[in-house]
């Protein structure tokens, strides 16, 4: 699951398509870890994990903002977003 603005995001970085965004989005969790987490100061309106890094996949300093949702036996994530760090 993805937010609408996801799609074009992982477009500008090269990667269109669901199976691009599948690849983008595998990339980006494997390499993110636990203490590239930024506390989000306003979540609004899609609260969520922010992490940082500096990516090998993409080869710059990436953002990735995802939620868990659903229930214990049965989660999903949904990704708002996925770009460059421009901050």
């Amino acid at each position: 699951m993805g937010h609408l603005k996801l799609a074009n995001e992982l477009l500008e970085l090269g990667y269109p398509g669901n199976e691009g965004m599948r690849q983008a989005l595998g990339a980006a969790l494997s390499e993110v870890r636990p203490e590239d987490y930024r506390a989000v100061s306003d979540p609004h309106p899609n609260p969520g994990m922010a992490f940082v890094w500096e990516s090998r996949f993409f080869k710059r300093r990436m953002y990735l903002k995802f939620k868990i949702v659903g229930t214990r036996r049965k989660p999903a994530l949904v990704f708002y977003s996925c770009h460059g760090a421009d901050f």
